[in-house]
């Protein structure tokens, strides 16, 4: 685990002190994959389902669901 004291120490490079947030959105009825990693600034639509193991690092659309390659394989047409 890291705290954000152990990034503040001399040993750590400048370069990597500081780090970049930016809110992440969920639409109701989302389904996420285990050990999904959704980085700052994506949002995920209305019942969209992103499978395990993916990275998601653009906007989800409502109703899309997204492969671990990051790509949609295909939408749903109906709630």
């Amino acid at each position: 685990d890291v705290c954000s004291s152990d990034l503040s120490g001399p040993m750590i490079k400048d370069t990597e002190k500081h780090t970049i947030s930016s809110p992440i959105k969920l639409e109701d009825e989302c389904f996420l994959g285990p050990n999904c990693l959704i980085l700052p600034g994506a949002n995920i639509g209305y019942g969209s389902i992103i499978s395990a193991n993916t990275v998601v690092k653009r906007n989800i659309g409502e109703l899309e669901i997204v492969s671990s390659l990051g790509k949609k394989i295909k939408k749903r047409s109906t709630r």
